[in-house]
């Protein structure tokens, strides 16, 4: 079947066929005023044109106040987009300057008003507009990191957030067919100056890093895409294999939830579903999820298994040793620079 031309039609069948949203769902469709969140706006505004969809479109905007007078223009281009695509628009402001504020503190508490938004415009989807750049970006990051694959699935296109569904619908398409939309339709944007911001590897990566590699591999941004779907095979692979390992010993008595673990249930499991399975137990039994990076995991699971004796090992000691172990880590690494996303 031929490629569809227009990224209207191309987007529509992609929804059609990944089923990412249903119809007559109410959207809410998170907006900085930048190029990808604008065409995100354009392209499905247009689309739920159709008589199949039926959607209920609302936009919201962030004024992160960290450049008063860049964040005033983005709010007012902003307005003047909900005006034209006839869409309701919420705007939130963030409690103060946030001059000196890390990018992850914005991070969430952007994603914390976005979500509170969601739920006043009873909303239970919440689009945003990265894409396959933001993608292969997100996909380097983890692989200079060290990430296993649960980290090189990157950015989903739908995940689940409490009673919310975040979903990324332009994961397919790239940065530069975007921004050519909008130059053909005369839609204008504003261009965010912290993306060009040298204290973030991110825009580094992108700025010095991605265009040496394309030298060596002009598809990149698209073989990078595909890791990324392929890693969340993998992924799923992996969980169904501890689903499977949990259910072996639930005859005896185990449950992710218990304060206690035999070292037999990770001893003669692969290696990879053993560390899925310390993380998920580690999770339930109150570690935060941040913490548990694959080379953390790794460690642990190496620890624990060291011992062939097959003891219960009790969360606590779970948990103290891994606290010991980020230590170390944090000890014998360089400091990490700030990611955007």
């Amino acid at each position: 079947m031929p490629r569809p031309t227009g990224l209207v039609q191309l987007l529509d069948q992609h929804l059609h066929k990944a089923g990412l949203i249903p119809r007559r769902a109410t959207l809410l469709m998170a907006c900085s005023g930048g190029a990808d969140s604008v065409a995100l706006v354009h392209l499905m505004a247009a689309i739920s044109k159709s008589d199949h969809w039926q959607w209920k479109l609302v936009i919201a905007h962030i004024n992160h106040r960290t450049r008063p007078r860049d964040n005033a223009l983005d709010e007012k281009a902003v307005g003047k987009l909900a005006t034209e695509v006839k869409v309701p628009l919420v705007i939130r402001r963030l409690r103060a300057s946030h001059q000196h504020t890390s990018e992850n503190a914005l991070r969430i508490e952007r994603w914390d008003k976005l979500i509170a938004i969601a739920k006043k415009q009873k909303c239970r989807y919440i689009l945003t507009g990265h894409h396959a750049d933001d993608q292969a970006e997100t996909v380097l990051l983890r692989l200079l990191r060290g990430a296993g694959a649960r980290g090189l699935r990157a950015i989903q296109p739908s995940r689940s957030v409490g009673k919310n569904v975040i979903v990324r619908p332009l994961l397919g398409v790239t940065r530069a067919e975007l921004k050519q939309y909008l130059i053909e339709r005369g839609i204008g944007w504003r261009e965010d100056k912290s993306n060009q911001d040298p204290r973030w590897l991110r825009n580094r990566l992108r700025h010095e890093g991605l265009p040496v590699l394309k030298r060596y591999q002009p598809q990149l941004v698209q073989s990078l895409c595909r890791t990324a779907a392929y890693m969340r095979q993998v992924q799923s692979l992996i969980e169904e294999q501890v689903a499977m390992l949990s259910a072996q010993h639930a005859a005896a008595g185990f449950n992710f939830r218990g304060a206690e673990l035999s070292r037999n249930i990770l001893r003669d499991a692969n290696a990879i579903v053993a560390m899925e399975f310390l993380r998920q137990w580690l999770i339930q039994s109150g570690v935060k999820a941040d913490r548990l990076h694959h080379m953390l995991l790794a460690e642990l699971q190496r620890q624990i298994v060291r011992n062939k004796s097959g003891i219960v090992l009790p969360v606590d000691a779970v948990h103290q040793l891994s606290l010991e172990r980020e230590r170390v880590v944090r000890q014998t690494r360089k400091p990490r620079t700030t990611e955007m996303q």
